[in-house]
């Protein structure tokens, strides 16, 4: 479901929280990306807090994450897969109108095998459990037709963590993406 933006204006030096369970709009969404831009040129920064309340499938805690500022058609990402704890690699088309097809490819000894191919379209998002890598100690490679962001979430026992994956091709600044 891609919804209509939510646009806001924002003051220098001042900081606005939009709390997701608060918009009425929002407030069914079971996962969600942010694509902050600014509409006037002038730099933003962004981050998304997470907490997680009894009751459900996840871990219960709070998690954080700043924004990432650029977008790549390469990535990595280290595998988390244990006993302990998962991971989920997310993707995020940034881009008002290209669809970018997103290749999944687990790097190890064996050198790179493919693991899955998506087409994900303008203003969405994708993700791949580590589990479906099936090595716990390997890398994962995405590469994609147009730029994406990659991200990781590690879910373990007790915690959860957000972090930007590694960018391994050029970067390109989200105001020359479509």
């Amino acid at each position: 479901m891609l919804l209509d933006p939510i646009e806001l204006t924002i003051r220098p030096r001042r900081t606005v929280d939009v709390v997701i369970p608060d918009e009425s709009r929002l407030v069914d969404l079971e996962s969600f990306s942010l694509v902050v831009r600014s509409l006037s040129g002038i730099p933003v920064a962004a981050s998304l807090d997470s907490t997680t309340t009894p009751g459900g499938p996840l871990v219960v805690g709070a998690a954080a994450s700043t924004g990432v500022d650029i977008s790549s058609t390469s990535w990595m990402v280290p595998i988390e897969s244990s006993e302990s704890a998962t991971s989920d690699i997310v993707v995020v088309n940034p881009s008002a109108l290209a669809v970018a097809r997103v290749t999944f490819s687990l790097l190890d000894s064996r050198g790179a095998t493919v693991i899955s191919t998506v087409e994900l379209g303008p203003g969405r998002r994708t993700s791949v459990k580590s589990t479906d890598f099936g090595d716990a100690q390997a890398v994962a490679r995405i590469s994609s037709t147009s730029p994406v962001v990659v991200g990781v979430e590690l879910t373990g026992f007790t915690s959860r963590s957000m972090s930007a994956g590694v960018r391994a091709g050029d970067a390109i600044e989200f105001s020359a993406v479509p």
